[in-house]
């Protein structure tokens, strides 16, 4: 498996929120095509873009993969069909959501994906559970690191943490 640390995203707001992050977790983990590496603390947080609708709870992970980025995209879109992303529009709610936010140094960009994931530098509830993994993270396009990028947008939506919630994968 290459040693380029990849990092992706998740994020659930309907339902029984921490059963659906903990299913995918376990479904990455379970997978031979993907090794998890690092779990950030849980975040809950306002919706963006559509705000009529319940807080998320978001988590980045860091995982290792030898799947291309597209061929990582069509695994984790898997994962969401199982569990049930069903959001009916953009930014809708949904059961899970799963982007690759970083597929190590390298920029991505297809027809389907981009990477890294153009809303990071947006989205503190992103943004956070990120550095949380990685403090001095940077962005490989413009090497700013997402700390500076945390900074400009810190405090535009409630985001808080919530370490008290268990996701129990590591038991």
């Amino acid at each position: 498996m290459p040693e380029d640390r990849i990092y992706l995203s998740l994020g659930s707001n309907l339902g029984q929120r921490e059963k659906f992050l903990k299913s995918a977790l376990e479904k990455i983990k379970a997978s031979h095509k993907v090794v998890l590496k690092k779990i950030s603390p849980v975040y809950e947080t306002e919706p963006v873009g559509f705000s009529d609708q319940d807080r998320f709870l978001n988590i980045a992970v860091e995982v290792k993969s030898s799947l291309t980025p597209e061929e990582l995209m069509g695994f984790l879109e898997k994962i969401e069909e199982q569990i049930g992303n069903k959001a009916e529009f953009k930014n809708g709610p949904r059961e899970i959501d799963i982007d690759i936010l970083l597929y190590g140094k390298q920029a991505y960009e297809s027809e389907k994906l981009k990477v890294p994931h153009p809303g990071l530098p947006k989205r503190e509830f992103a943004l956070r559970p990120l550095l949380d993994l990685d403090p001095f993270i940077a962005d490989p396009t413009t090497n700013m690191p997402y700390s500076a990028y945390l900074k400009r947008i810190k405090g535009e939506k409630d985001v808080s943490i919530k370490r008290e919630i268990n996701l129990g994968i590591w038991e």
